[in-house]
């Protein structure tokens, strides 16, 4: 089985997949690459199904498929095409086998890169939203204990965990999502919401992508678990105090 690896553009050397086979390159590769690159997002998760097509006038001439991406920007080698060389390159990107939520494309051109950026197709903007957590990957909440989410416009969000506030920074595209680990106060409480606090603070650095069901409640997805984390809309209001904790 053949597995294939990203390359980091600020690395000295990075290797690069040519079929089964691995070869070292010099920082970015100059000719015969497809680089597929996104302004927002460091990775995609291996829940991301990546589909690259070749694709000249009369149709699709080749397609491959990647589980995730492990980071950006990502270089896919040209094939080699004997007969119908393709003209132009697309990705599209899902979540599973649904309906794409990313895509991209560009044209081929010889002695080139094919340069593919990445746009977000669908997902709600979670920029000013607030909400607060009903269930946490299935076991629920503490009895009393309260459990916040904000997310500013700037690429930051607060809340509180069940004991303490927090704060980070996040980034999203689509329905992907980024959290960066979490600063904290330093209150102390009983062992079962501590429990509560660090079980959710783990599972939110861990998370992958969301989604907003019909009746407006905020999903996240996390990485190896079944059930995600669950919030109801809250207002800003509600979800004040947590925003100035710091």
């Amino acid at each position: 089985m053949c597995y294939k690896r990203t390359i980091p553009a600020v690395l000295l050397f990075a290797s690069v997949l040519s079929g089964c086979q691995t070869q070292l390159v010099n920082t970015e590769p100059q000719s015969g690459y497809v680089s597929i690159q996104s302004k927002v997002l460091s990775h995609l998760p291996s829940t991301a199904r990546v589909v690259i097509s070749f694709i000249d006038d009369k149709g699709v001439v080749k397609q491959d498929e990647l589980d995730g991406i492990r980071s950006f920007p990502y270089y896919y080698r040209l094939p080699e095409f004997s007969e119908r060389p393709p003209s132009s390159v697309e990705v599209n990107i899902s979540i599973g086998s649904g309906e794409s939520v990313l895509s991209g494309e560009g044209v081929v051109s010889t002695g080139a890169n094919v340069n593919i950026q990445l746009q977000a197709l669908t997902g709600k903007d979670l920029a000013n939203t607030y909400w607060q957590a009903v269930d946490i990957s299935g076991r629920g909440l503490p009895p009393t204990v309260k459990t916040t989410l904000a997310f500013n416009n700037k690429g930051k969000l607060s809340g509180h965990a069940g004991c303490n506030h927090y704060r980070t920074a996040y980034s999203s595209n689509a329905n992907f999502i980024e959290i960066e680990k979490t600063e904290l106060t330093h209150q102390i409480c009983s062992s079962p919401i501590m429990y509560h606090e660090n079980r959710y603070l783990h599972f939110l650095r861990d998370a992958e992508y969301y989604s907003i069901d019909k009746e407006g409640n905020l999903s996240i997805y996390v990485s190896e678990r079944e059930k995600p984390l669950k919030f109801s809309a809250a207002t800003y209001q509600e979800v004040e105090v947590t925003m100035r904790a710091f």
